[in-house]
């Protein structure tokens, strides 16, 4: 039986991640049992279809993977309770001089959605209710009052979708408590091009969902004001490791703009244009007759044809015979017959 080439890299994958399962075990959560350790597995393993932007692409990836690399993203994806199956947690690949011992390829690193550090931060203190984490823009109508008539209010209006809702200018995080008792974190402009200038990698995440990573920036912030319990506090040394905080900010990135979607047109049919028939002198005054818009006028007569106009003769009353005063004597001879 020939087993296609993908489900044979993604063996290989498996492989190698069951050849360190006891390594797994150790720094993954106490609450997971053998059958969270399999689904971790064969996630990992299946992460690999999303890898590369056509199959060629792909195809390099596997053949110049680090599988070091990739075990030990797996590995951190344990440690930090988050699943990585592209909703709560990435597994990107990069290419790196460094993979394969020096000789260069493909490295794979683990990178949490803000989804996930959500999950952590709600199983680090059990008192959140809620968590919400949105960008800033222009035309939002934002609000953050604080003192001792403290207010939170942010909105979005039918007009701001339908248009755009403009420049992204912060993002923010906040914590709703039990009862009405809820906690803000605001970052600016400046803080968001400022985190992303330190951040490691200058392509992908950062620069295709910025939106999303400005929501990520904000929840990190907020974490710092948490409750610190060892899986929220590896989770963020984690998170920190993934930006260079010694390197200085060169160029800030330019600001991500929120427009509306574009209207999508339907197409015209091509319709021939069919040109009207002439109407008839009979016909428009017919239709003059039904609307009672007709008009007393006097037909002219026509040059090639010459109407004759004779005066009409009386005829004398006295020579008018019915047609029944005409057969009555041959019906009465039929029925005498009879």
């Amino acid at each position: 039986m020939n087993v296609p080439a993908e489900q044979t890299q993604e063996r290989a994958l498996y492989v190698a991640l069951k050849d360190v399962e006891a390594q797994i075990k150790q720094v993954m959560p106490k609450e997971w049992d053998d059958n969270d350790l399999k689904r971790l597995l064969c996630t990992a393993a299946l992460q690999s279809r999303k890898w590369g932007r056509n199959p060629q692409e792909r195809e390099n990836m596997m053949r110049g993977l680090d599988l070091g690399s990739f075990v030990e993203a797996v590995t951190n994806a344990a440690s930090c309770n988050i699943l990585p199956d592209g909703r709560r947690g990435y597994l990107i690949v990069r290419q790196s001089r460094a993979a394969n011992g020096g000789q260069g390829g493909y490295e794979v690193s683990f990178q949490a959605d803000y989804k996930g550090l959500m999950d952590v931060a709600k199983r680090a203190d059990p008192r959140i209710h809620n968590m919400h984490a949105d960008v800033i823009c222009a035309n939002d109508e934002f609000e953050h009052t604080e003192g001792s008539n403290r207010s939170f209010r942010h909105s979005i209006s039918r007009d701001s979708l339908a248009k755009g809702r403009g420049e992204i200018q912060g993002a923010y995080c906040v914590v709703y408590y039990e009862g009405e008792h809820y906690d803000v974190e605001i970052l600016p402009l400046a803080e968001l091009q400022k985190i992303m200038g330190m951040a490691s990698a200058k392509f992908g995440p950062n620069k295709d969902w910025a939106a999303e990573m400005h929501k990520k920036a904000a929840i990190r912030r907020m974490c710092k004001r948490l409750p610190e319990t060892p899986l929220l506090a590896q989770v963020m040394t984690y998170e920190n490791s993934i930006y260079d905080l010694s390197k200085p900010v060169k160029k800030e990135p330019t600001p991500l703009t929120l427009d509306a979607l574009p209207e999508v047109k339907k197409p015209e049919p091509n319709v021939a244009k069919v040109e009207p028939e002439p109407v008839s002198e009979a016909v428009k005054e017919t239709v003059e007759v039904f609307d009672g818009t007709s008009r007393n006028r006097q037909r002219k007569p026509s040059p090639r044809r010459r109407l004759r106009l004779r005066p009409r003769r009386r005829r004398d009353p006295r020579k008018r015979r019915s047609l029944t005063h005409l057969l009555l004597p041959q019906i009465i001879s039929r029925h005498e017959r009879r």
